[in-house]
């Protein structure tokens, strides 16, 4: 299709869209569907080690949510591509055929389906987007008995950051999750359905590959919410996907203009395997949160959606709201926090996030290149992590030091057997040396340190 009759096509079709405004009364969705018990798993042909989604991370508990105003407008974009979740990988064996259950009726509409090949553009509202300055979300978006606790935004995954909620569900003996439901929050306009394989690796047993689903939503001009790790998808989605999941989220996304009203069913998951988590996020062009080189959030690709990450439960009211803070936690047995939303960098100190190179004009055309993340948790403890190395300080601890507060030099000793050790030096505002060993900490910084930047 020439790109010209393409662009009519969405026009089209864009002017079309309407996306309610009404509250529901009844703000938690009965759950009388039948949630599927099957899924499509496809052993690897070896058991070999092979990378897992990350657990819950640490909890950010001194960064203030991002006050929702019109003096915090923004044009920047946030795109629609989703996550790169794996690397490009050599074809996948055929799956075998997929087990088929019934589906529950949603009480969704379909309007058009658009498939766009190609990588995604960037984000832009639809011209006939509803404009909704008192935004809520009204319905909780799961089944709240069924999750054990929520590591909310901004996450660590590693060495770097993600503008995502981490859910963590209860399991059996046998760290077996019964499929939790997924329900929209608000009324909204489905726009990209993602379908794509990732590799699982349990606790017991070969690794294998799991479809999973990314889902987008644009509930007004400037706020947009989606769920990744769905495992299973209600009709209409599931007609609308993908029948072939993808090893590669770049350009897999499948466009549709679907509406959805609050509390309709989009799917179950079962999140990942062993961990068990699935993942929640909102963006809000009115929320700019700020870093410490604003510069190479506000023009990097995926670093866009860290820019106007939002904290999903400032939408909820009180009683809500409380429900999911209750559920905050790092690890299970950790303090909860009410901390939620924030940037991580505090500019002049450790804390936050530094990268492998300095920022250039054409670094705007590449991925982020992580360095290293400093973070504290809910719980207190400074977690720290590099390219290949991670390391946990405790309160109490002879070398613990909050990240926001350490403005000169400091060795943190990793806590956990066997021990490793982080020497960290503020070289300027924007330039922090870091050296990683094993063993006991050293008494000054090591001549092989490497310089990370903001």
């Amino acid at each position: 299709m020439g790109r010209v009759r393409f662009l009519g096509i969405l026009a089209a079709i864009a002017a079309t869209l309407v996306v309610a405004c009404t509250s529901d009364d009844v703000p938690r969705p009965a759950v009388t569907e039948d949630a599927p018990t099957v899924q499509t798993l496809i052993a690897t042909p070896e058991s070999t080690a092979v990378s897992q989604s990350p657990v819950a991370q640490p909890i950010p508990t001194t960064t203030a949510v991002p006050t929702v105003s019109d003096s915090t407008v923004t044009s920047v974009p946030v795109p629609t591509t989703a996550p790169t979740l794996l690397p490009s990988e050599p074809p996948l064996p055929a799956p075998p055929p997929t087990i088929a259950f019934v589906q529950p009726v949603a009480t969704s509409t379909r309007i058009a389906q658009i498939e766009v090949p190609g990588s995604p553009e960037p984000f832009v509202s639809s011209p006939s987007c509803v404009e909704r300055p008192d935004f809520t979300f009204t319905h909780f978006y799961t089944d709240m008995e069924q999750l054990k606790m929520i590591n909310p935004t901004i996450v660590t995954s590693g060495n770097w950051l993600k503008n995502r909620q981490y859910h963590t569900m209860y399991t059996d003996a046998n760290n077996i999750a019964e499929p939790t439901p997924v329900y929209a929050p608000s009324d909204a306009v489905a726009t990209e359905i993602t379908h794509y394989f990732a590799r699982m690796q349990p606790w017991v047993g070969d690794p294998y590959i799991a479809s999973q689903f990314d889902v987008r939503f644009q509930a007004s001009c400037d706020v947009r919410f989606w769920f990744d790790h769905v495992s299973t998808l209600a009709e209409p989605f599931a007609s609308l996907a993908a029948k072939e999941g993808s090893t590669d989220t770049r350009g897999a996304a499948v466009y549709v203009s679907v509406e959805i009203k609050a509390g309709d069913l989009i799917g179950w998951t079962t999140g990942t395997d062993p961990a068990h988590t699935w993942d929640f996020i909102v963006t809000d062009q009115r929320v700019t949160v700020a870093f410490a080189n604003q510069e190479r959030y506000e023009g990097m690709g995926e670093l866009t959606d860290l820019l106007h990450a939002s904290c999903p439960y400032d939408y909820y009211n009180e009683e809500m709201r409380a429900e999911f803070i209750a559920k905050f936690a790092w690890w299970e047995g950790s303090t909860g926090s009410t901390a939620c939303g924030g940037a991580t960098d505090v500019l002049g100190a450790l804390a936050g996030a530094w990268f492998q190179t300095p920022l250039a004009a054409d670094a705007f055309f590449m991925p982020p290149d992580w360095g290293v993340v400093a973070k504290i948790a809910a719980d207190g403890v400074v977690y720290m992590a590099g390219p290949d190395w991670d390391v946990r300080t405790r309160p109490g601890d002879p070398t613990f030091v909050d990240p926001e507060l350490m403005i000169t030099e400091n060795c943190y000793q990793h806590f956990w057997n066997p021990t490793s050790w982080v020497y960290v030096k503020l070289l300027s505002d924007m330039e922090l040396a870091v050296a990683h060993g094993e063993g006991q900490c050293p008494s000054a910084m090591p001549t092989d340190s490497t310089v990370y930047y903001r």
